[in-house]
């Protein structure tokens, strides 16, 4: 994994050690991935270790802080996730731990591999997003091809066919890498396999940033895959109804990025609510989108609060949330799971609307309340 040191004299040896510095980058990273994909984290560790001792202070040297690089080692890393779960919550609490937090610090840098929305597009249009093949060093500001099989070969795995999974993705997709807003939805998915939702919660923030430009290079490359097959129609083709395409088409990417940033808020609410974060919960309530959907969403959130057996202090979150004008579909929520839950419940959900009316102070309401429970009684 050395790589050979150029001569500064020499454009010929420069030009040497950079091909060289680029197979070695390649030869070791498809290596790491054969070794992810067959369980050997062990041998996986020495061969990383390798990599980033291959003369660090080499400029024309990648691996010390290539892309695929850092992804591998982020997996390597998230093998220990579930092993130290308990270890993890103890020191870290909700946050998930320093395994947590090294694998996400990993993930994140290993994302520089893949360009933003608005390089992305500058480099579509160009027609050199997918960089060169894998042979170029990482600094040319395209997706990094290795890090783009790695992704891919993720996702075979958590699928249950690694090899014909990447294979089809690579193939399928040749000329279409992966967006950020893909990267970030399927490390989403990852932590979540591994039960980590802090994990989980953090990948889903990051997609959420990047809903807007994926979807918009998602909807630029489909638009090229169009390209390319009109040259096999007929020349004689109407044009008159033009404006109304675009319409269309805008209006469906309009309607792309609503339902995607729908389901990650959705995904992103069920992380708080896993992991008891009650007002991080409520807060993630307030964001989504659409008055229906966000009540949708608040009910879900007061029966997680009114989970029987529940002992993360759901009846005590419930008191002291503002829920301001949101109040009403509180009530109404509580009113019908207090009159289908059973006496003995702990919580009880008609002792916690008893208690919502009077932090309220609203004494009337907390008596009718606890009255109809009275009289279930």
């Amino acid at each position: 994994l050395g790589v050979a040191s150029p001569s500064s004299s020499s454009s010929s040896s420069f030009s040497t050690a950079a091909t060289y510095g680029a197979t070695a980058y390649r030869r070791a990273v498809e290596i790491g991935a054969e070794l992810y994909a067959g369980g050997e984290l062990v041998a996986l560790g020495s061969l990383l270790q390798a990599a980033r001792a291959a003369a660090p202070s080499d400029a024309l040297d990648p691996s010390h802080d290539a892309p695929a690089l850092l992804f591998l080692q982020a997996l390597r890393a998230s093998a220990n996730i579930a092993a130290t779960a308990m270890e993890d919550a103890a020191k870290g609490g909700n946050l998930g731990g320093p395994t947590v937090s090294e694998a996400l610090g990993l993930f994140f840098r290993a994302a520089s591999g893949i360009p933003d929305a608005a390089r992305a597009r500058t480099l579509c249009s160009a027609g050199s997003l997918a960089g060169s093949g894998g042979n170029s060093l990482v600094g040319g500001g395209g997706a990094d091809p290795l890090l783009q099989h790695l992704i891919k070969l993720l996702r075979g795995i958590m699928s249950g066919f690694p090899a014909a999974v990447a294979a089809a993705e690579d193939d399928a997709g040749a000329g279409l890498p992966l967006s950020r807003l893909e990267y970030y939805e399927t490390l989403m998915l990852f932590f979540e396999r591994l039960g980590c939702s802090a994990g989980a919660m953090q990948c889903a923030h990051a997609a959420l940033y990047e809903v807007d430009g994926g979807v918009e290079l998602e909807q630029q490359g489909q638009g090229r895959e169009e390209e390319g097959g009109e040259g096999m129609t007929t020349p004689m083709q109407p044009t008159g109804g033009a404006g109304t395409d675009e319409e269309a088409t805008d209006a469906g990417a309009e309607q792309r990025r609503r339902q995607r940033a729908a389901r990650l808020w959705a995904n992103l609410l069920q992380y708080a609510l896993d992991l008891g974060q009650w007002r991080g919960a409520y807060a993630t309530v307030l964001s989504v989108p659409g008055a229906e959907a966000q009540s949708a969403a608040l009910r879900r959130l007061v029966a997680a609060l009114c989970e029987p057996g529940d002992a993360r202090g759901g009846a005590a979150a419930l008191v002291s949330l503002p829920f301001g004008d949101r109040l009403p579909t509180v009530v109404r929520a509580l009113e019908g799971r207090a009159a289908a839950a059973p006496l003995d419940v702990i919580p009880n959900p008609a002792l916690m609307l008893h208690a919502l009316h009077m932090s309220r102070g609203c004494p009337q309401n907390a008596a009718g309340a606890i009255l109809r429970h009275a009289r279930q009684l």
